[in-house]
């Protein structure tokens, strides 16, 4: 997919297709930055890189060793069927790339709405997110629905930063059944944290969440959430409150709706901080405390 493109990829009903990247140059699907690439169909997809040249393979779907290289663009996953992808070594499975110790910055945007998506990454690489190391970026991975099973490679999130990965990474699971965790990587004293995590009173993942800097994570029965650090809703995300369910937001914190993103509250909102609201809030029920 070349860069300023956008492309649809449909999987026809009843077909199993593969592609296979033999090469550590070549991604199986190489979504280069600045063009986007939307999944459709209920077909399956068997996607994957098979080199294991050391530190500059290159990912199943997105980031690739040549043409602006280790980063990827927008891939959105909107299917009734199954993707399976495989990231060489040191790529993600979906996602960015990177040869341990380089200092190229990787950016990236993952959107899956549903589908069933099974990621591994290569050797200390992420199933869903980075390769390892790296020189910084930005990473944004967005659920709202679906069945993903993640896993990562060495110590790597199934979801997030490959080994000792550098990128900041923003992560908003709404919804779906993750099968994996959600994780920073590394060991001290390069342990790293995971820039903002969101994850949903609909969401759940099995494998848990890992030290995190600013996040919104609800658990328990019913699911509340205590907010920590400061908070965006990004654009395009969607949190769903619903009733019986709390969110709080403690005092000096702040929690931002930007523009195009979107809170409905049918449950409770305690607020004790503050909200700034660029986006759309819809609150049935909302308690301030100062």
């Amino acid at each position: 997919v070349t860069n300023g493109s956008n492309a649809e990829i449909e999987l026809a009903e009843g077909t199993k297709n593969t592609l296979e990247s033999t090469s550590y140059k070549f991604a199986g699907i190489h979504v280069d930055v600045n063009s986007k690439v939307t999944f459709t169909g209920s077909g399956e997809l068997d996607v994957k890189n098979t080199d294991s040249y050391d530190g500059k393979s290159s990912c199943g779907i997105g980031g690739q060793k040549i043409s602006t290289p280790n980063s990827c663009g927008t891939i959105i996953f909107d299917l009734d069927g199954k993707i399976t992808a495989q990231g060489g070594d040191r790529a993600a499975g979906i996602g960015t790339c990177m040869k341990q110790s380089g200092n190229t910055p990787v950016y990236g945007c993952i959107l899956i709405k549903k589908g069933i998506i099974d990621a591994t990454g290569g050797y200390c690489a992420s199933g869903i997110g980075t390769g390892p190391d790296g020189g910084g970026g930005s990473v944004k991975i967005y659920i709202e629905g679906g069945t993903i099973t993640a896993n990562g490679n060495y110590g790597s999130g199934g979801i997030g930063n490959g080994y000792n990965g550098n990128a900041i990474m923003q992560i908003a699971i709404t919804g779906g059944q993750i099968y994996g965790n959600v994780k920073a990587t590394g060991q001290a004293p390069f342990y790293k944290q995971l820039d903002q995590v969101i994850i949903g009173p609909d969401a759940t993942v099995t494998g848990g969440v890992s030290e995190y800097k600013n996040g919104i994570v609800f658990s328990g029965n019913p699911k509340t959430a205590t907010m920590k650090g400061d908070v965006i809703i990004p654009s395009d995300v969607t949190l769903t409150i619903d009733d019986g369910e709390t969110l709080t937001i403690p005092d000096g914190r702040t929690l931002t709706i930007e523009e195009g993103g979107t809170i409905i509250n049918k449950g409770t909102i305690i607020e004790k901080g503050t909200i700034i609201n660029n986006g759309i809030l819809k609150s049935f029920k909302y308690e301030r405390t100062n």
